[in-house]
């Protein structure tokens, strides 16, 4: 670990509550009234965070009742905090009567005391009451005390324009403190600003991006040496943006096990959280021994948002970022973006959906192309020679629908393509030698094979079939690229039709099974990641507040 300019050479001591020489998961709650707000704490506690954090700003009123209960929670594994409203807070109170409220909370209990750097440097009032209970000076010996006062500062608008004379600033300040700074992210190459605050520090901080753009932030914080994350319990409101929950954190992204030899790898696009590349990938991970994660990263926009993301990688050797997975409608720009890096498969198609590192450089894969072929052979029971003389109707002309298109113009089937933009259509039709046809005709069509690869009836449009249900009476096989709905629309309507059916999760199966192998060498059956994958998109999760 690298050394930055600020801070103390020790590590934090953790109170003897707390986990030992290791990275703290706390839970942030928040609730109408005080009953509600310990009950999920005591819950959060049990269903394994290490802290919990009682947010009363965020009550509706009671927050005087607080102190008398508070003994009821584990002695050092709770943390109170008033936040104000130009923080990102509720509360409009004044400095010295939330010190006041916090103050009452640890003459009852031994606990943690967060409170914003910009009214302790202000006021010395407040720092006088938090001295009364959290002693702060460098000097003191009792256990976890020099770690019980956490000083924070948030920008809700934007980067601090200079972090780490802030951060300098803050420890000056209260020297002992635990120090927090968390901004409001524009864009995930900001996270990884946070990531190298937390690496260079001498001693454990927390630096934290708000919004879906930091996730990584809070993923990743234990391998860069944070003192803590933050989640949100399973059944409780977010109380910041981009939190994910206990769950998600323990389950999908191992917090536990992550450490500083730990990779990762992403999944790039946008939208990327109705995924279930974390709980398939990471589970497979481990069950191979292998100390890797695997995040959504959403990067939304053109291609200079993917090429931006890349470049910072490329720049940060030390974020140990080790391969992806490209979705819409990054495809297309990873193929440019790589030049001719690319495998012949990713050639032919001219769109990229994994990443794979090459020594120093990186190398395009198109999966796509091969899991669709052997998920319609399984499910058809034939060969890829089997396919030849049929006829097929590929609606959509995304990198997913131009690797389809391929594949089975490849297997010497007579493809139509048919797109809501008819020089999409085109475009691909001639980049791969089949017919297109004009959008509003796909319904008149008696094709074999009936293909979609666009997003209607994925979970923003889950009652929208891209065709209508009568074009299904000639029994055509159906495959649906969309498996975050299930069954689709489409399918439903299929199935009841008596057509024989190919859903989205077999194919991303079957591709991701492809990917795995890539990255690691290990051959992992498409079953057995189907099974990872199918209670995701069952019981779909929260995505984190945006």
């Amino acid at each position: 670990m690298s050394h930055g300019p600020w801070g103390m050479t020790s590590r934090v001591h953790h109170s003897e509550e707390l986990p030992p020489d290791r990275p703290v998961l706390i839970a942030s709650i928040s609730a109408e009234n005080p009953g509600q707000l310990l009950r999920q704490a005591k819950d959060a506690l049990a269903r394994g965070a290490d802290m919990v954090e009682l947010r009363l700003d965020l009550l509706e009123g009671g927050a005087a009742e607080i102190p008398a209960a508070i003994h009821d929670l584990p002695p050092g594994r709770w943390i109170v905090t008033c936040r104000p409203t130009d923080e990102g807070g509720q509360s409009v109170a004044s400095a010295t009567e939330r010190a006041e409220l916090l103050v009452k909370t640890l003459t009852v209990g031994r606990g943690f005391i967060d409170v914003e750097y910009k009214a302790w440097s202000e006021s010395a009032a407040v720092r006088e009451l938090i001295r009364s209970v959290v002693p702060v000076d460098a000097t003191s010996q009792t256990v976890g005390s020099a770690s019980r006062l956490i000083l924070s500062h948030h920008d809700m608008t934007g980067r601090p324009s200079d972090a780490p004379a802030l951060l300098h600033a803050m420890q000056a300040a209260a020297p002992e403190a635990v120090l927090k700074l968390v901004w409001h992210g524009q864009s995930v190459v900001e996270s990884f600003e946070a990531l190298e605050l937390m690496r260079a520090a001498r001693r454990p901080i927390m630096a934290i991006c708000l919004g879906r753009a930091g996730v990584l932030t809070r993923v990743l914080a234990g391998k860069f040496g944070a003192f803590a994350t933050y989640c949100t319990p399973d059944d409780g409101p977010a109380t910041a943006p981009g939190q994910l929950t206990l769950s998600q954190m323990l389950d999908h992204y191992r917090w536990r096990a992550i450490s500083g030899q730990t990779r990762w790898y992403g999944l790039l696009g946008d939208p990327v959280w109705h995924s279930p590349g974390p709980v398939v990938f990471t589970s497979s991970f481990q069950d191979c021994g292998i100390d890797a994660v695997y995040l959504p990263i959403e990067l939304p926009g053109g291609a200079d948002s993917l090429t931006s993301f890349l470049e910072a990688v490329e720049a940060r050797p030390w974020l140990d970022f080790a391969g992806a997975s490209i979705t819409v409608p990054h495809k297309e720009h990873a193929r440019a973006w790589l030049n001719d890096s690319l495998d012949p498969t990713a050639r032919r198609v001219g769109a990229v959906n994994t990443l794979v590192r090459k020594g120093e450089t990186w190398c395009g894969h198109n999966t796509d192309y091969d899991g669709f072929l052997d998920a319609l052979t399984d499910t058809l029971h034939c060969t890829r020679a089997d396919l030849a003389g049929r006829t097929a109707d590929v609606l959509g002309a995304g990198g997913a629908a131009r690797a389809i298109v391929a594949a089975l113009v490849d297997c010497k089937v007579a493809v139509t393509v048919y797109n809501r933009t008819a020089q999409r259509a085109a475009a691909v039709a001639g980049d791969f030698g089949c017919g297109w046809a004009p959008w509003v005709q796909r319904d008149a069509s008696s094709a074999d094979l009936l293909v979609n690869a666009t997003t209607l009836g994925s979970r923003a449009a889950p009652d929208i079939s891209p065709v209508s249900h009568d074009r299904l009476s000639n029994k055509p096989v159906v495959v649906d690229m969309v498996y975050s709905s299930r069954p689709t629309c489409l399918l439903a309507a299929a199935e009841a039709a008596g057509c024989r059916i190919v859903d989205g999760l077999e194919v991303y199966a079957h591709q991701a099974a492809r990917q795995f192998r890539m990255w690691t060498g290990i051959t992992k059956s498409p079953s057995v990641l189907r099974r990872l994958a199918a209670p995701f998109l069952e019981k779909p999760e929260p995505e984190p507040r945006k």
